[in-house]
């Protein structure tokens, strides 16, 4: 089903768009991929997940830069991914100032993404660090 906007369709997307490791090393090519997506009114409430590429603080910078780009407007991601890319305590940071004013995220996952040392639990068993689940609207 689509809606209309400015006389063309627009198509409600309920997949999720994986981008695999291979192609997210490339930070060039990742900064352009994001900022075609952000930008694409056509895409619509969908989920974008970037879970484990290793990405590190050169992927989150290059993930700030498309976002700061095309701020305040970052209303097609239902949910953005970005569990285990060890951002660390930096990358994370370039992440959270450009994610400051975008409006129409709902879920954001950055769990495991910070450079805490491994901590043992009650049980025994090691837990890695947690981060942000969720974003309030």
């Amino acid at each position: 089903m689509s809606n209309m906007r400015d006389g063309f369709p627009v198509y409600t997307v309920t997949n999720t768009l994986n981008v695999p490791r291979s192609s997210a090393h490339n930070y060039t090519f990742l900064e352009n991929f994001l900022l075609n997506i952000f930008s694409n009114n056509n895409l619509q409430n969908f989920n974008l997940e970037m879970k484990h590429n290793a990405l590190g603080k050169d992927g989150a910078v290059a993930i700030a830069s498309a976002i700061s780009k095309i701020l305040p407007r970052v209303v097609n991601i239902e949910r953005f991914s970005l569990s285990g890319n060890e951002f660390g305590d930096e990358g994370l940071t370039k992440l959270a100032t450009a994610l400051n004013n975008a409006r129409g995220l709902n879920y954001l996952d950055l769990n495991y993404n910070l450079e805490s040392p491994v901590e043992t639990d009650n049980s025994g068993k090691e837990q890695r660090n947690q981060t942000i689940r969720a974003l309030d609207q």
